[in-house]
């Protein structure tokens, strides 16, 4: 009889336990309708994609799948070793993958999910769209290990999807102070975020001068015209740091030495705290509003209490949809989608300046055509923010 009563009292533990671990899975609040999509999606940047029409998804677990939010149909993709995806224009998805030990590239079109290898000479890392699906910015990385550091060199090339030739736009070799570094330790440079306002990408490199402390330069490289600006720098240890643009492109997010949220401002080089004691690794910032999602939890910016999603969500990423509203979130459980969110602006947040961005877009081209020369495109480039200075 003891026997039996033992027999039961451990059957009951493991189904409290087992209750216990989905309830600390299942607290996500019921008001965003979440939906489980696959449990096999690491939290890593460039596995899921939302579509612009912000109702479709592609995402990578043990394939590449295109994933209808409204009907919860999943289509697999006939793509072997798929490590990074996103989508270029209203019916073609990018998809990066391996062939044959190296990194490759194939464009797939949504309808009928028929593949088109991309030649490419260089080994993506990462890929954007740009120029409304016509061309891409490839983001490429190499590592050389060295006697005591490691040389990290990358570059940023144009790739045009109709001809398929890549142009180089930018080059750098970053002497990190670590021989053996884990890919986890680069997705600030691997995977770097891209400013919804002035067409740069946001690349943080580690900086160990031999007397003074360790620091981050804020480098600025502008996909259309080529250049790169250092515009700032911060007191970071980390080899490379992750941080996410505001929708106005004034301002980004990152995590601090101890995994804490900040906010950089781009005009008076200050750094803010948001009063949240919370710690991630990846923030994303909310396309149409104040809200950050970091750590497992969604931070307004101005209000005093965060919105928990997840427990223990410190290594959980956060990607929104274009409109704001729905968030595909990536934890140890893999990846739901949440929806309802009601994004809004706390001051002195706001959106993008339309009407300032198109004129930013066509003095670029303007340049990067050869129509004007350097000195006369700084020149407009200064008197065009000047006139919008109290938007910018």
């Amino acid at each position: 009889m003891k026997a039996v009563f033992c027999i039961l009292a451990i059957i009951v533990s493991a189904i409290v336990s087992a209750s216990s671990g989905s309830c600390a899975e299942d607290r996500i609040p019921s008001v965003y309708s979440p939906v489980k999509v696959d449990s096999g999606v690491a939290p890593e940047s460039g596995r899921v994609s939302w579509h612009n029409d912000n109702t479709r998804i592609a995402y990578i677990s043990d394939a590449a799948y295109i994933y209808d939010t409204r009907t919860g149909a999943a289509r697999p993709l006939d793509i072997a070793g798929p490590h990074y995806l996103s989508w270029a224009g209203d019916n073609h998805l990018v998809v990066l993958y391996r062939e044959e030990g190296r990194k490759a590239m194939c464009l797939v079109d949504a309808r009928d999910l028929s593949i088109r290898k991309l030649p490419v000479d260089i080994e993506p890392d990462a890929v954007f769209p740009v120029k409304e699906g016509a061309g891409l910015l490839i983001f490429s990385s190499k590592i050389s290990a060295r006697a005591l550091w490691a040389d990290y060199h990358f570059a940023l090339a144009r790739y045009d999807i109709s001809s398929g030739s890549a142009k180089k736009i930018y080059e750098a070799t970053v002497r990190l102070p670590v021989r053996n570094a884990r890919p986890e330790d680069l997705k600030g440079l691997v995977q770097p975020d891209m400013n919804p306002f002035d067409f740069t990408a946001l690349l943080m490199e580690a900086v160990k001068p031999p007397v003074v402390q360790p620091y981050v330069k804020i480098v600025s490289v502008d996909y259309i015209t080529g250049k790169a600006n250092v515009i700032g720098e911060m007191h970071h240890r980390g080899i490379s740091v992750s941080g996410s643009w505001s929708p106005d492109g004034r301002r980004f997010a990152f995590g601090d030495e101890t995994g804490l949220l900040k906010i950089y401002d781009l005009n008076s080089g200050e750094i803010s705290d948001t009063g949240h004691d919370i710690r991630g690794r990846r923030p994303s910032w909310n396309p149409e509003g104040s809200q950050i999602f970091y750590g497992g939890h969604v931070v307004t910016r101005g209000v005093k209490d965060a919105e928990m999603l997840v427990p223990d969500g410190a290594s959980s990423i956060g990607i929104w949809s274009p409109d704001g509203t729905g968030l595909a979130l990536i934890s140890s459980d893999g990846l739901r989608i949440l929806r309802n969110f009601r994004p809004s602006f706390v001051p002195p947040d706001g959106r993008v300046d339309k009407t300032l961005k198109a004129k930013l877009l066509l003095l670029k081209e303007i340049y990067a055509e050869g129509l004007i020369t350097g000195s006369e495109y700084e020149k407009r480039y200064k008197k065009l923010m000047s006139e919008t200075k109290e938007l910018r």
